[in-house]
């Protein structure tokens, strides 16, 4: 009697190669996937926005709290609900009649580092932080990895995941 095709010892033996290549081909893909995602992770930044006061003195510091660099796409910001390109609009907002020095860095785009603190804006003058902590601040940071994953942070919640950074008309230019 002849064995059927897939009874022979030769098609059992190709069949049982097969189906170890097809499993090999799986955990490969998976094991790609992984590296993948623990290489993303490990060069994910975290943006954070914040203020810092006391009676004569008041910071706007932006932080990147990640393990990679932050690559700034755009900042925006509004103070009291009106947009605003400059730190001298700020305060020509929040205290018309008030001149001070001040001290600030560029943060509209460039790259942060991880662990890198910007001290974006810094003035020391008790009536400027009074008035400035009367203001209410509207701030939005789209930023993104080296991998092009972006996120916007806003200060208020934690950083927001976004496809793009579509750069707005009205940009923070410092």
């Amino acid at each position: 009697m002849k064995r059927k095709w897939y009874m022979q010892p030769e098609m059992l033996v190709a069949i049982s190669a097969l189906i170890t290549s097809l499993v090999a081909v799986v955990v490969a893909m998976y094991s790609a996937y992984i590296d993948r995602a623990y290489a993303k992770a490990s060069v994910w930044p975290s943006v954070l926005i914040a203020r810092s006061w006391q009676s004569n003195r008041y910071e706007y510091i932006v932080l990147n709290q990640g393990n990679g660099p932050a690559i700034i796409n755009y900042v925006t910001m509004k103070v009291n609900g009106q947009p605003v390109t400059q730190w001298q609009d700020v305060l020509n907002i929040v205290a018309p009649d008030v001149l001070v020095n001040y001290q600030q860095s560029h943060i509209s785009n460039g790259v942060i580092r991880p662990g890198q603190q910007i001290d974006a804006f810094k003035v020391n003058d008790p009536t400027m932080v009074s008035a400035l902590l009367k203001a209410t601040f509207e701030v939005e940071m789209c930023y993104c990895s080296i991998y092009e994953d972006c996120w916007i942070s806003t200060g208020v919640e934690a950083p927001q995941a976004v496809s793009t950074c579509e750069i707005p008309a009205n940009g923070f230019l410092q």
